[in-house]
């Protein structure tokens, strides 16, 4: 698995999963930074079906 973390700000306590290149995740980080809220973002696998491990 290849996974990347990319943490805006001191304490994030939002957790958004994802590809940061998706335009969707593009929206909620536009709207996060917007709001300047915090978050973590972890790139996953969606192709590889990283999404459905636990």
């Amino acid at each position: 698995t290849s996974t990347k973390n990319i943490i805006m700000g001191n304490k994030p306590q939002i957790i958004l999963y994802g590809l940061a290149t998706s335009t969707c995740i593009q929206r909620v980080i536009a709207t996060l930074a917007e709001k300047q809220l915090n978050f973590k973002l972890t790139s996953i696998d969606v192709a590889g079906g990283e999404h459905k491990v636990r």
